[in-house]
């Protein structure tokens, strides 16, 4: 079977594979980490009144 890929795609692919590991963790990380510290900086420039 013939490869379909040109060979300057293997350095590219290597070079990328790291960072395909690491989104699912950083996707984790900005949901619980970053998006209410975002959330809270933005309500701390608002007026929100409760009552």
């Amino acid at each position: 079977m013939q490869n379909l890929l040109p060979k300057d795609w293997l350095p590219l692919q290597r070079q990328f594979t790291p960072y395909l590991f690491l989104l699912p963790a950083l996707l984790v990380l900005g949901l619980t980490v970053f998006w209410p510290a975002l959330q809270a900086f933005y309500l701390s420039f608002t007026r929100y009144d409760l009552s």
